[in-house]
Formats: C-alpha cells, structure tokens, sequence
C-alpha cells in the first residue's frame, strides 16, 4: 500500500545563478497586483517513471544535471534568486539562491504510477520543499523545516528506492505571475 511509503529529505542546500546578475538588474519592482497579493506558493510536483536502471551512478548524474540546470536558468531568470525585501514592492535581486533539497522516497519499490493513479495530498506534499498552504510565520526563516519565507523558488528532488524520481517545486505566486509575463 502506498501509505507505507517514507519520504527522507537526506540534504538541503542553496543553489546559485552560474552568473553573477548585473548590477543594473538588482532591483525587480512588483507590479501593483503582486504587491497587494496575499504570499502564498504555487506548488507543482512531477514525476518521472524509472528508466529501468536504478543504480547510484545515474542517480548521481542527474542529480548533477539538474543542479547545473537549474543554476543556469537562474541566471535568465535572477529574480527568482532573490529576496522579497520587507516593505514587499521590491525584489533584491541579490543571488542569494534558491532552497533545494534533495530526498530519498522509500515506498516499498512501487512503481511511480501509484502515485498518480491514487493521489493522495497528504502523501504528495512529501515530494513538495515545504507546505505551500502553511501559514505564514512572522519570522523569515522556519527551523523546523529549514525554510526561508523570503524565498521564491525552492526544489525538491526526492529519487525512489527503486529508480524514478519526483521534482516537486513551491513557486512564489507573486514571481509566478511575472513569468507569464515575459
């Protein structure tokens, strides 16, 4: 049965852009909506089925891959490696990174179609960086689940016992919205 399953967040670390945003790109402004929007997450998982090789060296090179990815992107996308600043209208595009975490899912070898043929949302959060519904605290950073509420893009890579994995993402809706934009 699924509800055996256990999630294991094994690391956690920041993430960069590979290029150093430009000065006269610091400062994001938010548009007047994103500036009167309550501060909640869009959370989105994925799930990828196992290739039929599970083994700790291809584990590795994705894990390589997708972190080299994603500090990339980050750098066409530098926004998201910022900080909302306090007052809210202004994102400090400072580099600081975005939260990854990296996790192993030990659910008894079941194939990752379990997972979307019987959704369960208490299971899936488990796939998610942080609780995309919590409330919103008054400190910036949670010790409990080591997440920064300044944040705007945190990644989750949890890889099944058995091969497969799940990239689940919690997005800043304020951020979000701007990348439809562009």
């Amino acid at each position: 049965m699924i509800n055996a399953m256990k999630v294991e967040v094994l690391f956690r670390e920041s993430i960069k852009p590979s290029s150093p945003t430009p000065h006269h790109l610091r400062t994001f402004n938010l548009s007047f909506l994103d500036q009167i929007a309550p501060p909640i997450y869009v959370p989105l998982i994925f799930f990828y089925a196992s290739d039929g090789d599970g083994n700790n060296k291809m584990e590795a090179c994705r894990r390589d891959v997708l972190k080299k990815s994603l500090s990339e992107i980050l750098t066409r996308y530098y926004p998201l490696s910022g900080r909302i600043k306090e007052d809210s209208f202004i994102i400090d595009c400072n580099d600081d990174g975005v939260d990854y975490l990296e996790a192993r899912v030990h659910n008894n070898c079941r194939p990752v179609s379990e997972f979307i043929q019987h959704p369960d949302v208490h299971l899936l959060k488990q796939f998610l960086p942080f609780d995309p519904c919590g409330s919103e605290s008054s400190s910036e950073f949670d010790f409990e689940s080591g997440f920064n509420s300044k944040v705007l893009l945190a990644v989750q890579v949890s890889f099944f016992d058995c091969g497969g994995m799940a990239i689940g993402v919690c997005i800043s809706h304020k951020m979000q919205m701007q990348m439809h934009l562009h």
